[in-house]
C-alpha cells in the first residue's frame, strides 16, 4: 500500500495531490538515511536536484554565506 500526504484524505482541496510529492515511505527511507548519517540538510524526492553543484538552493546557501561574512567583516569594524 502506498501512502500520500497530498491526497483527497488529507487535503481535500488539492485536486490530484496524488501526483505531487513523494510515496510516504520513500520519504521516510529517505530522510530517515539522512539522519543516520548525520547530515543537516536532507533534501527528498525532486528537492535533491536543488543540492546539485549548480543547484538552486547551493547557490542560495553560498549567497547567504557570502552575506554573512560581509555583515560579519563590516561589523567587526565598527565594534
Amino acid at each position: 500500500m502506498i501512502h500520500r500526504l497530498h491526497d483527497a484524505k488529507h487535503q481535500p482541496d488539492i485536486k490530484n495531490g496524488g501526483q505531487i510529492g513523494i510515496p510516504l515511505e520513500q520519504f521516510v527511507e529517505e530522510s530517515w538515511a539522512g539522519l543516520s548519517k548525520g547530515d543537516e540538510q536532507i533534501p527528498v524526492g525532486s528537492a535533491k536536484s536543488g543540492y546539485k553543484p549548480d543547484g538552486f538552493e547551493t547557490k542560495r546557501q553560498e549567497a547567504f554565506q557570502g552575506m554573512t561574512k560581509q555583515i560579519a567583516e563590516m561589523m567587526s569594524k565598527h565594534s
